[in-house]
C-alpha cells in the first residue's frame, strides 16, 4: 500500500471534515450540518444516526476507532498504513447501509487534540491528499475561550498547559493550511457565527453546497447566542483570566497567521 494514495468516495456523495481547537464550536456546527435532510453526522463525539439502529450506530465507533489509530503520534507505520485502508472501508460500508439510500452528504468532526492531553491530532493535509474531493471546514475560536472550554472540561492537568496546547494546535492548523488549496477549505469564526448565525450559516451552505432553507431552519433550532464568549473572564479565577490575556498576545498569534487574521480579540 502507498503511503500517498487516493481514494474516491462513495459514488454522488459529499464529505465534510470540520476541525479546530478544542473548544471552538466543531461539535455545533457538525450537530447543525448532521442534522439536516440527506446529510448525517457519523462520530467524534456527536453523531445524528438513529437510536434504533443498532448496526449503523456501531459504524460511529468504527470511524473513531480508525481515525484515533491514523492520527496516534506514538503509532507504528503499519497501524498507519492499516488504519488509512480501514478508513477507506468504514466510509463505503456505511454509505451502503440502508440507512443512507437516498443520504448525500457526511459530517464527521475531530477537534484538535481530540482526546486527553495531545497524542492525537488530524493529518490535514494527508486526508486531504487521500480524498481530493473531500472539503474542510475549519472552526476558530478566541483562543482564551477556547482554552477555557477544553479547561472546563478537565483536557489536561493545568491551564497553562491547555493554553500552550491550543496555541500549538492552532499553529499547526494554520501552517497544515498553507499546504491546501483554499478552495478546499473554509474558515469560520466562532464569535462572528454566534453573532451572524443567517448570514454565516448562508456562506457554509454555498461552499459545501447544501441546502440553504434546511441548514437557516436547523439554525433557528439550535438557538445560538453569543452570550457563552465571554465565560472565560467571568468564571476563571481572576489571576487565570489575565494569565490567558497576557499569554495570547499579538505577536504569539502571528504563529497562526494564516487563522489569526479572522479573529476578533
Amino acid at each position: 500500500m502507498q503511503m500517498n494514495e487516493t481514494y474516491q468516495l462513495p459514488q454522488g456523495s459529499k464529505f465534510t471534515f470540520i476541525v479546530g481547537a478544542s473548544g471552538s464550536g466543531t461539535t455545533m456546527m457538525t450537530r447543525i450540518l448532521g442534522n439536516i435532510p440527506r446529510s448525517i453526522a457519523i462520530g467524534g463525539n456527536h453523531n445524528s444516526i438513529p437510536q434504533d439502529d443498532r448496526v449503523a450506530r456501531t459504524y460511529t465507533k468504527k470511524f473513531n476507532d480508525v481515525t484515533q489509530t491514523l492520527w496516534d503520534r506514538r503509532g507504528t507505520v503499519g497501524g498507519f498504513l492499516q488504519a488509512k485502508k480501514d478508513l477507506h472501508r468504514i466510509i463505503h460500508e456505511f454509505a451502503a447501509l440502508p440507512l443512507n439510500e437516498d443520504r448525500e452528504h457526511y459530517v464527521y468532526k475531530r477537534s484538535a487534540p481530540f482526546l486527553l492531553g495531545d497524542r492525537h491530532r488530524p493529518d490535514l493535509v494527508g486526508l486531504m491528499e487521500m480524498y481530493p474531493e473531500m472539503k474542510l471546514l475549519v472552526m476558530l475560536r478566541d483562543p482564551r475561550a477556547s482554552t477555557f472550554s477544553s479547561y472546563r472540561r478537565d483536557f489536561a492537568d493545568t491551564l497553562k498547559q491547555l493554553a500552550i496546547i491550543c496555541e500549538e494546535q492552532l499553529t499547526y492548523i494554520s501552517a497544515q493550511l498553507g499546504a491546501i488549496e483554499p478552495s478546499r477549505y473554509l474558515i469560520i469564526n466562532y464569535e462572528t457565527f454566534c453573532q451572524r448565525p443567517v448570514e454565516k450559516i448562508l456562506e457554509v451552505a454555498y461552499f459545501l453546497g447544501l441546502d440553504k432553507e434546511a441548514l437557516l431552519a436547523e439554525i433557528e433550532r439550535e438557538q445560538i447566542s453569543a452570550t457563552q464568549n465571554q465565560k472565560w473572564r467571568q468564571r476563571l479565577a481572576p489571576e487565570d483570566a489575565r494569565f490567558l490575556e497576557e499569554f495570547f498576545t499579538p505577536s504569539r498569534l502571528k504563529q497562526f497567521h494564516r487563522l489569526a487574521i479572522h479573529l476578533k480579540m
